[in-house]
């Protein structure tokens, strides 16, 4: 699915390749269960593209999306809810969307808080968790901003791009722990 995501992806920076393909690549990762393209597919039934095999059904895709951890998706099925008046539902995913970071979906709490809908201490779990996790992504992106510099500087010589390969860490003249190792090529998205 990974695959056909970057496809798509591709096919739309492609100014000669027509963006039905670059539907047709999101659809079947979607359909194989990568959650982003999941995500397209909504967004683009909701911008009001179609074809053959997917009439409007963008509710769906961003339910599947939803569930296979999207927080966006999650956000946008919270405020589907809301639109329907089915607040209890509302307050369910727009929580898991707060929990996974998205600062919109918070502030779309704290109003239904306001107006009722959702309690004094959910509101209170959905800051408290949204807080940890923003803090979590930053820690993870300065970590990732440091392993960068720390390449363009030559502190970090690569060798390899997979975990087994070898990777040297010039400064410290020794190899780096099996996690460690891990992390960084993740970081590097190698």
């Amino acid at each position: 699915p990974l695959l056909l995501f970057e496809l798509a992806e591709l096919s739309l920076a492609d100014n000669e390749i027509e963006i039905q393909v670059a539907f047709d690549y999101f659809l079947k990762a979607a359909y194989l269960g990568h959650a982003h393209s999941m995500f397209e597919v909504g967004v683009w039934l909701k911008a009001g593209y179609s074809n053959d095999m997917v009439k409007n059904n963008k509710e769906w895709f961003f339910f599947q999306a939803a569930i296979n951890g999207h927080p966006i998706a999650r956000y946008f099925l919270g405020m589907v809810k809301v639109r329907q008046a089915d607040f209890k539902s509302a307050v369910h995913h727009l929580k898991i969307a707060s929990f996974q970071g998205v600062t919109i979906a918070t502030k779309e709490l704290l109003t239904l808080c306001r107006y009722g809908h959702c309690s004094n201490d959910d509101c209170a779990e959905a800051l408290r968790k949204h807080s940890e996790k923003v803090k979590e992504i930053k820690d993870e992106i300065a970590a990732k901003e440091k392993i960068r510099n720390d390449v363009k500087k030559g502190a970090i010589i690569i060798i390899g791009t997979q975990p087994q390969q070898y990777i040297y860490l010039a400064q410290e003249g020794k190899d780096p722990h099996p996690s460690e190792l891990v992390k960084l090529l993740t970081c590097l998205q190698l």
